[in-house]
């Protein structure tokens, strides 16, 4: 009896494993696959903006540049969250950076927006550090930058102390004056815990049907699978949560692909912010939403105090307000201050 239960365990496993790979019925309507943004569209051209490009492990990755007045100058290197692009709200930023005197890059990701990467919307921790590696050795062989600071955004809000801890190893690099958190998820554990307590337990395992779907799919070669990337209320998504889909919609311009790989939800999360803050030696903003349904609230101070410099900045208000106009205003001059601060901290 005991020799049929272990025989039947991995039948059932197979089974279920055919069923989730191949059987249809597991697809998401177009309608749901996609939203319409009602941010600004970047400008066409700005005189100031270069089409930059890079190579990252044999992919090309697209960018822009936008060079401030001053012949040599900081640049801010900018990494986006969850299926951002460099034409979420980014160019907007950029242009008042470039306007106090910063030089500012702003580039997609493998896999999303023009930067190459098959399949598309994949999310992969590893992938993304690594292309912001590329960016900074980009930063670097350019003779106007003569430092760097950078800029992260919630899921990509931790990549900056990463990074920042590995400036040693990499003396191609611009030095890194500091970095800037935005809404960060800087504990993947926490992120884990907070989705499953946003979303209940039968969603988290919805979810991970999805991934397994997707990851074997991917592994046969078979087409991807997709899922919603964000959705507010009841829906289902990889961001599920208040106010996400009208907050990438508020980022977003024309139509936006509401689309993401499901094996990103099984992709190795980075390393933790938190295991390496302790070798981070320049100065780190982290700025939080006081009701962020969205990003964990724990692990930032446990961060901060191993920060060799670190400060906290709370705003009222939830995940994307701190993108928008009224509070957005003070969240970059915030900023600002901070940048300026780092390069005169007796000033």
């Amino acid at each position: 009896m005991e020799i049929l239960v272990w025989l039947a365990l991995p039948a059932a496993l197979l089974i279920y494993l055919i069923v989730v790979v191949f059987f249809p019925g597991f697809d998401f309507p177009q309608s749901r696959l996609a939203l319409m943004g009602q941010g600004h569209s970047p400008a066409p051209a700005l005189p100031f903006r270069q089409d930059i490009q890079f190579q990252v492990e044999g992919a090309t990755l697209y960018g822009w540049f936008y060079q401030a007045s001053a012949e040599s100058a900081p640049c801010i290197v900018m990494a986006t969250g969850l299926g951002g692009t460099r034409e979420m709200g980014l160019e907007a930023l950029a242009i008042q950076f470039r306007e106090h005197g910063y030089h500012c890059l702003t580039f997609d990701y493998r896999h999303f927006g023009a930067s190459e990467g098959q399949p598309r919307n994949l999310v992969w921790p590893r992938l993304q550090l690594e292309d912001l590696r590329g960016a900074l050795q980009w930063a670097g062989s350019r003779s106007e930058i003569e430092s760097a600071f950078i800029w992260g955004a919630s899921a990509g809000g931790s990549y900056g102390i990463i990074l920042a801890a590995e400036q040693d190893r990499f003396p191609l690099w611009p030095l890194i004056q500091g970095v800037v958190c935005q809404v960060p998820a800087l504990d993947t554990k926490s992120e884990l815990k907070g989705m499953i307590r946003r979303n209940g337990l039968p969603r988290f395992l919805r979810l991970i049907m999805h991934a397994q779907r997707d990851r074997g799919r991917g592994r046969l070669g078979l087409s991807p699978h997709y899922i919603p990337m964000v959705a507010s209320g009841k829906g289902f998504a990889m961001l599920q949560g208040p106010g996400a889909e009208e907050g990438y919609a508020s980022l977003a311009s024309g139509r936006f692909e509401n689309r993401i790989c499901a094996r990103s939800m099984l992709m190795p999360p980075p390393p933790q912010a938190l295991s390496l803050a302790g070798k981070v030696h320049c100065p780190v903003l982290i700025q939080l939403a006081s009701h962020d349904g969205l990003i964990s609230p724990e692990g930032h101070q446990e961060v901060a105090k191993k920060l060799a410099s670190c400060e906290i900045k709370v705003y009222e208000g939830g995940h994307f307000d701190l993108y928008l106009p009224p509070l957005s205003n003070r969240v970059v001059a915030d900023q600002l201050d901070f940048f300026a601060r780092c390069l005169n901290p007796k000033g």
